[in-house]
């Protein structure tokens, strides 16, 4: 077992909201974000930001694309 993954509905809501994005696909990136950290990856420095940035995308495309998506 890599860890555990909590998500807080309400505040990937209310971030949607404040910025006039999907709450669902918030909620997935969330999701995804946590599981990276499990993963290994990190978003301390710029660098590391980057490369959690695009693998971000890159699964939130791939689930996207299978209608997987919150």
């Amino acid at each position: 077992m890599l860890g555990d993954v909590f998500v807080c509905p309400a505040t990937a809501i209310q971030y949607a909201k404040k910025k006039g994005l999907d709450p669902y696909h918030e909620l997935s990136l969330y999701i995804v974000h946590g599981l990276l950290h499990l993963m290994g990856y990190d978003d301390l420095n710029p660098k590391d930001k980057r490369k959690m940035r695009q693998a971000e995308k890159r699964h939130i495309e791939n689930l996207a694309s299978l209608d997987m998506l919150l």
